[in-house]
């Protein structure tokens, strides 16, 4: 497990190592709540948008949405998190 750091918001998760600028948490969040009634972000998306691996992505936000430092509505919070909690069991289940 790695240390994920957003502006001063950090905690763990399976991937490398990396440290994220409140800007770049701020940017997640938007990201991930224009998609969310949509169930996914289309894995080119995410790539294009931040060049890492939609499981990645998922791990980060999941980390920057729990975090109490991040002012999000709670009904934003549980949909970013249920969207995480979903697409990280099917890329699981998938071996990806």
């Amino acid at each position: 497990m790695n240390k994920v750091v957003c502006g001063s918001v950090g905690a763990e998760t399976s991937s490398r190592a990396f440290r994220l600028s409140q800007a770049e948490c701020n940017r997640m969040v938007e990201f991930g709540a224009r998609w969310v009634h949509y169930g996914a972000v289309p894995d080119e998306e995410v790539f294009v948008e931040f060049g890492i691996s939609s499981r990645q992505f998922y791990e980060r936000l999941s980390v920057v949405a729990l975090s109490k430092r991040m002012e999000l509505r709670f009904s934003l919070r549980r949909d970013l998190l249920e969207l995480c909690r979903a697409r990280l069991r099917t890329s699981s289940l998938l071996g990806t």
